[in-house]
């Protein structure tokens, strides 16, 4: 036995209550605390400084959360109580700190929690979308639908982030490529020519003096350039999370050429798989735009759906209203009247996000095909720049050798 300290809300008062308990486990003191009718809010090893906190954060991979959102689905339609399905999923799981944190959903629910509550808790790992179809499909007696429509949504936007990812990765290995060939012309080439114009008592171009002293600082302040470097990207990753630098962004991605049609398309898959999911599991319509504009990460889209869920609240029809804003597609608001008429509205947002994934699928094709060759013009220019200003010297004095000799 060991013995931790604990912080929890008594669920009868609401008020915190601190204290001591006796247990084999952090989990097993959970159990203890919800059999006492006591919800833990953290519960920490009394021999141990570091401790443990129901609210750390835990990283969890798509593809896992997929994983187990499908076994969850498959277990509870299988008819196992959902205690049992969330033990039998968890035990599938790798990763020891996702295990954790099911194992410790797992004790809510056992303790009298509602299925939403407790994933709830874990806000980092599932997000207001997960929840709130985990709320409709237990308010509605279809838990394993709506799970298993949470899977074919995480498992279809997962697909699309890896080939976006995919596509970005020649991209790097060329800039990675271009950067080591940089560096070895700048700190190993340039200054034996600079050595050769000093033995000669020549001027280099100007060109060539100021890529000699970039090299120079390099070899001789290594540690300063390494600084320098680290700091102009964290510099430019702090300023693209700023407020300012996250809305230069959005506007960037929704008008940069070649990009935009692929960043657009995504936006509408994300959009109408979202809402698609949230309305055919039971959440009503104000409240599903409400979630699934935060699955749009976008401050553009964001603010126009903002609009949308204004107009619809005061009865406008919500594709009309889609079809006012500037960026969303011709088709959601073609698709979604044609559900609204029909009564269909989550399968016919269902069939544009299929469109649409498939549309991404075939424009990251494209885009990979088109920076190949790209990429490799802008090496083979960077490159010859290079060359160029490292091999103009030396012909400049043999020029001036033949022109002397004459």
């Amino acid at each position: 036995m060991q013995e931790f300290s604990y912080l929890a809300k008594d669920l009868a008062t609401g008020q915190q209550i601190k204290g001591d308990i006796s247990a084999e486990s952090e989990i097993a003191a959970a159990r203890l605390l919800n059999e006492r009718n006591l919800y833990p809010i953290s519960i920490k090893l009394k021999s141990s400084r570091s401790g443990f906190s129901f609210n750390r954060g835990v990283k969890v991979k798509a593809k896992e959360k997929v994983l187990f959102t499908r076994q969850l689905a498959t277990l509870i339609n299988a008819g196992l109580p959902i205690t049992t399905a969330i033990s039998t999923a968890a035990e599938q799981l790798s990763n020891q700190g996702f295990r954790d944190i099911v194992d410790k959903i797992e004790a809510m629910i056992q303790g009298g929690s509602s299925i939403s509550e407790a994933f709830a808790q874990f806000p980092k790992v599932f997000d207001n979308i997960y929840i709130s179809m985990l709320s409709a499909g237990e308010a509605s007696g279809t838990l394993d639908q709506s799970l298993d429509r949470l899977s074919q949504q995480l498992e279809n936007q997962e697909q699309i982030n890896s080939k976006v990812k995919g596509a970005m990765v020649y991209p790097m290995v060329v800039l990675v490529v271009i950067g080591g060939v940089l560096v070895f012309m700048l700190t190993a080439v340039l200054p034996q020519v600079a050595t050769l114009y000093d033995d000669l008592g020549a001027e280099l171009p100007a060109l060539t003096q100021a890529l000699q002293s970039l090299g120079v600082f390099m070899t001789d302040s290594w540690f300063f350039a390494i600084l320098i470097f680290a700091g102009i990207v964290l510099g430019i990753r702090a300023f693209i999370k700023s407020p300012l630098g996250h809305g230069m962004v959005d506007q960037l991605k929704v008008r940069m050429p070649v990009f935009k049609d692929l960043v657009y398309k995504m936006y509408m898959a994300t959009f109408c798989r979202t809402l698609s999911s949230l309305i055919k599991s039971g959440v009503q319509i104000l409240d599903a735009l409400a979630i699934t504009k935060q699955a749009l990460t976008n401050k553009i889209l964001q603010d126009e759906l903002d609009e949308v869920i204004v107009k619809v609240r005061g009865g406008v029809p919500m594709s009309q209203t889609l079809k006012e804003q500037e960026h969303f597609l011709p088709l959601v608001s073609q698709m979604t009247r044609i559900g609204e008429e029909s009564g269909t509205l989550g399968e016919m947002l269902e069939k544009v996000a299929n469109f649409y994934e498939e549309e991404v699928n075939q424009t990251v094709k494209n885009i990979s095909t088109l920076i190949e060759p790209a990429m490799m013009v802008i090496m083979g220019v960077i490159v010859m720049g290079i060359i160029g200003a490292i091999l103009y010297p030396i012909y400049s004095l043999v020029g001036q050798g033949f022109d002397s000799g004459v």
